[in-house]
């Protein structure tokens, strides 16, 4: 449901992918970006901000690791920190 007029939001693929759009458009033109699943290892935000890392793409597609406390926590790396690999025994 649309915050901002109350009618359904509808999912829309862009340039970028999919993403939630207001089927109210063009008079209302609130949209969100789908919601992920999150990766299942929940690594946890070496920042301590209670977040967890998960697996998200550029707009280019590159592969990266975010927080997801985002934007709360802009946290971000090109690769999982070697100790957590460990952990979640990936190679």
């Amino acid at each position: 449901i649309c915050e901002k007029c109350g009618k359904p939001m509808v999912i829309k693929m862009g340039r970028f992918g999919k993403f939630l759009a207001c089927s109210g458009y063009p008079e209302c033109k609130n949209t969100k970006p789908v919601p992920v699943k999150h990766n299942k290892s929940k690594i946890s935000c070496p920042t301590d901000c209670g977040g967890y890392l998960t697996e998200k793409r550029t707009k280019k597609g590159r592969r990266f690791y975010g927080c997801s406390s985002y934007p709360k926590c802009d946290y971000a790396t090109w690769t999982l920190p070697a100790e957590t690999k460990k952990e979640t025994g990936e190679h």
